[in-house]
């Protein structure tokens, strides 16, 4: 049977590629994180964003979504307010509701670090506790007025033992969540005055008993034990690791550093590497095996970099199996090698092995009214100038070019569908811009005149067009060529 495999999608990712290139078949569930801008959900406004998010799961129908509120640089500050009272967790769980629904998310993911942690109040314990409490119970009763699906509530949870201890009344949190995701990374970072693995498996006797809880095993053990159904734990899964900068010619665990390590060409963080950047950096270093802890590191020159590999990947998702816990979380959909570029291994190296270890499926292709399997969309590459081109190698059916261009297009455009046309207005970069599609093929085939369809003034019986920005449009060509333009 699979597991849960629950990924986050960072903004950031959007700075380096499209929604549309975010495979949908890699997992169970997506979180679109790192969003808020204010505690109030109602002010969020990245209606495009959310709109072509959500629209993967038109590749998938098995796939489901979740906002992410909260997240570390969000603080504590604003959760103590929002949970305090009765009438302020009301208040929220309304505000929630209507935005899952318009949104079209399938849940949340509370992402509160952490309840009586990090400013937080020691009565925040209790207060977490309610407002999970109110929130699985206010989405249970909007479900059954409305017909819909329960939406689903997840949280990230603390690994650090003495911060769980803190923070949490695990057995009745458990009760509500439908997933926990325990932050089974950051147990060592340039904080530290050594070097120290992002995520071991298992502690190691070069580490002291202060800090024999500081991995992956311990921290689920901790919550099991103090009441987690196994089935609800997430074991979180980094696709980052952690770097130092050393201070002397010692190269093991507990070496002496002097900070960070050297921020990458991506990220651009000190102290952190992506697994994109990593890959790069074993050219010519020394990388090793901590076998008690059943993860690698390297080292080149000062710097040093505790990380994952599909094989350190491999070994946690079967102890996962064997522990029958629930799946596994992701962070960060875009620090893996989703282009395939960097590391030699195809895109998502990282995300591919848990997915096949977990036995995460990948559903039927959905059915284009009869005409044959609808393909996944098209890869998308940025020119010298920028902009975006559906790769020559992904050539597929044009009665499917309708569906996949609604697919593709930001969500502030309002489409019209008459007779096989798809009329598509007001873009985000672009007022009052107008996109048609016309596809002779699909036309034909649902038994419209083409002829009646010309006279929109916007197509061409050899594709699509739009017409000169003279006339307020864009103009951009789809005719047969194999590289379509966007």
């Amino acid at each position: 049977m699979g597991k849960a495999l629950l990924l986050t999608v960072s903004l950031v990712f959007l700075h380096h590629i499209a929604f549309e290139n975010i495979d949908p078949c890699l997992c169970t569930h997506l979180v679109y994180s790192h969003v808020n801008t204010t505690d109030d959900i109602s002010k969020w406004k990245d209606e495009p964003n959310y709109k072509r998010f959500n629209g993967l799961k038109l590749s998938n129908k098995n796939l489901k979504t979740l906002i992410g509120f909260g997240g570390w640089k969000f603080g504590t500050s604003r959760f103590t307010s929002i949970a305090a009272t009765k009438k302020s967790r009301s208040k929220f769980i309304e505000a929630v509701i209507i935005f899952l629904r318009k949104q079209g998310f399938d849940g949340l993911d509370l992402d509160w670090k952490y309840p009586a942690a990090r400013g937080s109040p020691r009565k925040d314990k209790k207060h977490f506790t309610l407002l999970v409490k109110e929130l699985f119970e206010a989405f249970t009763a909007e479900a059954q007025t409305s017909g819909k699906d329960r939406l689903l509530l997840t949280a990230p949870v603390a690994s650090n033992i003495n911060v769980i201890k803190k923070g949490y009344e695990i057995a009745m949190v458990s009760k509500y969540l439908d997933f926990i995701s325990v932050i089974t990374y950051h147990f060592y970072g340039n904080w530290n005055k050594f070097t120290g693995h992002n995520s071991p498996l298992f502690r190691s006797s070069v580490h002291n008993d202060h800090q024999s809880n500081l991995n992956v095993q311990s921290a689920l053990k901790f919550w099991a034990d103090k009441g987690a159904p196994a089935e609800k734990l997430l074991v979180a899964f980094p696709t980052f690791g952690n770097s130092y900068t050393l201070k002397s010619l010692e190269t093991g665990l507990r070496a002496p550093v002097s900070g960070a390590g050297a921020p990458g060409p991506y990220t651009g963080k000190s102290g952190l590497l992506a697994y994109s950047e990593i890959c790069p950096f074993l050219k010519g270093a020394t990388r090793k095996l901590i076998n008690e802890q059943k993860v690698p590191y390297a080292f080149k020159g000062d710097q040093w970099v505790g990380y994952d590999d599909p094989q350190s990947f491999e070994t946690k998702a079967q102890w996962l199996k064997k522990n029958k816990f629930a799946g596994a979380m992701v962070w960060a959909l875009n620090l893996d090698d989703y282009s395939g570029t960097q590391c030699n291994q195809g895109a998502y190296p990282l995300v591919k092995t848990l997915k096949s270890v977990l036995d995460i499926k990948s559903p039927e292709a959905p059915k284009d009214k009869g005409r044959g399997e609808i393909q996944p969309l098209p890869t998308v590459h940025k020119d010298k100038n920028g902009d975006d081109h559906w790769a020559a190698e992904d050539k597929f059916p044009m009665t499917r070019l309708i569906q996949s261009t609604l697919q593709y297009l930001p969500n502030s455009i309002t489409t019209t569908v008459i007779s096989g046309t798809m009329v598509a207005k007001s873009p985000d970069s672009k007022e009052n811009s107008l996109l048609c599609v016309f596809v002779k093929e699909y036309v034909e085939s649902d038994g419209a005149d083409p002829q009646q369809t010309k006279d929109s003034n916007c197509l061409t019986e050899d594709g699509l067009r739009t017409i000169d920005k003279e006339e307020n449009r864009d103009k951009v060509t789809f005719l047969n060529s194999p590289d379509y333009t966007l």
